[in-house]
Order: structure tokens, then sequence, then C-alpha cells
């Protein structure tokens, strides 16, 4: 199978997404050292007041820690959030949880009287089954060229495989139910 590149798909040598995955690392990376930023100002600042070079009486003082203490807390759940609202690879694959959900739902229609006819013809018009192939052949793909970098180059190349064979199996199903791919 050959890699097709989608008009206005993304890519990891994209330096737009590159960009934005370094953006989205550094983000956590703050929102987990926040915490401890926070207690570095709080004791940066009651050094000040101990060594007299601030002008805060005790209670001033407190404040200050609170709301330091407070900063931090209000702007860790936002580094996080604006963080997971530009991670381009945040939602890889969810999709495809609530697809299969979809699809175990009609299968229990099925045993519960749906008519069949309709769902072979819905199974056929929608034509899920050439683009499951598609989307494996894109994985192994993928594997193949060491974008998943994750496991060992043997584990790529098993990987690749395999993700090879289901979409030839799953290119065979959907041609016995009439698609020409």
């Amino acid at each position: 199978m050959t890699q097709t590149q989608q008009p206005g798909a993304t890519t990891a040598s994209n330096r737009g997404t590159k960009a934005l995955r370094i953006t989205t690392r550094v983000l956590r990376e703050i929102g987990d050292r926040l915490e401890g930023l926070a207690v570095i100002a709080a004791v940066t600042v009651v050094c000040f007041h101990l060594a007299g070079i601030t002008r805060f009486d005790d209670t001033q003082l407190v404040v200050v820690i609170l709301a330091v203490w407070g900063a931090a807390m209000l702007i860790r759940p936002a580094t996080y959030g604006f963080a997971d609202w530009i991670d381009p690879d945040i939602k890889d694959g969810d999709d495809l949880f609530g697809a299969a959900q979809k699809i175990k739902d009609v299968a229990s229609d099925i045993y519960q009287g749906a008519d069949c006819y309709d769902v072979t013809v819905a199974v056929t018009a929608s034509e899920i089954l050439p683009a499951v192939s598609r989307l494996l052949g894109a994985l192994g793909d993928a594997y193949t060229e060491g974008a998943c970098t994750e496991c060992g180059d043997d584990v790529d190349n098993e990987e690749a495989g395999a993700l090879y064979a289901a979409g030839v199996a799953v290119r065979d199903a959907a041609r016995h139910l009439g698609h020409k791919i």
C-alpha cells in the first residue's frame, strides 16, 4: 500500500506541528513546576521581609504569600488547558472509539430485529470498509517509515506487516460487498 497525503493534512515533519508539540511540552513542564516556583517566590518574599527590604506588615506578608500561591493554582490549570487545546496529538484516534461503539450498537440492533438488508446497504453505502482498509494501510506505512517511535525496528516491521495484512483482509471484505477498491 502506498501512503496518500490528503490536502491540508499535517505530518510529523510539518514545522507548525513541531512548534505546537514543543509549545505543548513547555506549557506542561511549566504547569508541573508552578508549585515549586510559588514556594520559591513565597520564601523569597519572606526573606526580603525579614531582611527589611519590603515594607509589608505581617498581615500584608500573609496576603502576598497567599496571592502568590493562589496565582500559581490559577495559572496551573490554565497552562494545562491551553496545552491540551493546542496539542496536535491529543485526539489521535479518539474518534475511533465512538465509531466502534456505534458499530457495536448496530450489531446489537440486528440481534434485536433490525432490518438486515437496510444495515447491509448502509455498510456498503457508508464505505466504512474501504475507509478502514485505508486507515490500516496508512498505519502500516507509518510503522514502515518509523513514524511510530515508541517501539524498536523489529516491532515496527512486525506491526506494519500485521496492519497491512489486516488492511488486505478488510479490503477483501469490501470487495465482497461490491466495492471496487
